[in-house]
């Protein structure tokens, strides 16, 4: 089997007694048992660990952690490394406390930063990973309270609203986003995607619930070729714009939930990685699962339209 090793980390791999630097391919028998030692050349960062492949019948059968895996047939893959995290615990540093007439809240990091609210009902809860410059603010109510945590995670502005009504606490709201409006009847939010348009979505969030409104706004005014509708088609597709339907002709059904019903739980379009495909086929997968095997479909495009979208196969 012909496997190729990728990582989006720098590391030193170590398989059968030679050191190997990603990216690189290796060849497998058509049972096997195969193990790489992986060591990130940011060892503060990112913890050295083995990874197990399990080849059955010239197709991976099993990975074990810190990877995941593309099957592409007819014996080739690609394996994705994904060193974990150094996990660093110490004793917890207080990094804000508020007192109310009820609750002690505390804003701690014990390794991960975290919020602790004690007194009518104890609740804790894990920010995210890498969330810095972290201010907490808090209101009391007639009856209960309202916690609020700004921070900024990767560039991006973070917000945690928590709900005390005296018998437990909820989230009223936790949202990243590249800006964050608090409003008296909600949450405004506004976030540019790394699309092929550069969407910049508006969403409307009212307390407890998910976007009752999302806009989507290309911040990019491009005209790209009939090979890359099916691109932008998919990404539209994905994140929620109803826009997606004016790339489609009339001939074809625009209901989203039935697209998805057809082509099902996948969130990312690429090009074939192995095989002789023509431009026009597309390979659609689940980036969340950990051994996949995409569906290669063929697109056509006539007068700047999708005019049919046909299954040719699924990889294994």
């Amino acid at each position: 089997m012909n496997i190729k090793i990728v990582s989006e980390i720098p590391c030193s791999i170590f398989y059968e007694g030679a050191q190997k630097i990603a990216p690189f391919s290796i060849i497998t028998k058509e049972e096997e048992r195969v193990q790489l030692s992986v060591l990130p050349s940011s060892p503060e960062k990112y913890s050295a660990y083995t990874l197990i492949i399990t080849i059955t019948n010239d197709k991976i059968a099993d990975i074990s952690g810190g990877a995941r895996v593309i099957c592409w047939g007819e014996g080739r893959a690609t394996i994705h490394l994904a060193p974990p995290k150094v996990q660093f615990r110490f004793t917890p540093r207080v990094l804000g406390q508020k007192k109310l007439n009820k609750d002690l809240v505390t804003l701690y990091d014990d390794g991960i930063k975290k919020i602790m609210c004690e007194g009518t009902s104890f609740y804790t809860f894990d920010l995210p990973e890498g969330v810095e410059n972290l201010k907490m603010k808090v209101k009391e109510l007639d009856r209960g309270a309202i916690v609020c945590v700004n921070g900024r995670v990767q560039d991006k502005e973070y917000l945690l609203a928590l709900y005390s009504n005296e018998q437990e606490w909820k989230i009223m709201h936790e949202l990243i986003a590249d800006e964050i409006v608090v409003l008296e009847n909600g949450v405004k939010t506004v976030e540019v995607l790394p699309t092929m348009l550069r969407h910049e979505v508006r969403s409307f969030y009212p307390a407890f619930s998910t976007a009752v409104k999302r806009d989507f706004v290309p911040t990019i005014k491009h005209s790209y070729p009939d090979i890359l509708l099916p691109y932008l088609f998919f990404e539209s597709l994905f994140m929620g714009d109803e826009n997606f339907a004016r790339l489609l002709d009339d001939g074809l059904s625009n209901d989203r939930s039935a697209i998805l019903e057809f082509i099902g739980e996948v969130d990312t379009v690429v090009s074939p990685d192995f095989g002789e495909w023509d431009l026009d086929v597309v390979a659609l997968y689940n980036s969340k699962e950990r051994i996949i095997r995409p569906d290669l479909y063929k697109i056509k495009v006539e007068n700047g339209k999708i005019s049919n979208i046909i299954h040719l196969l699924t990889c294994n």
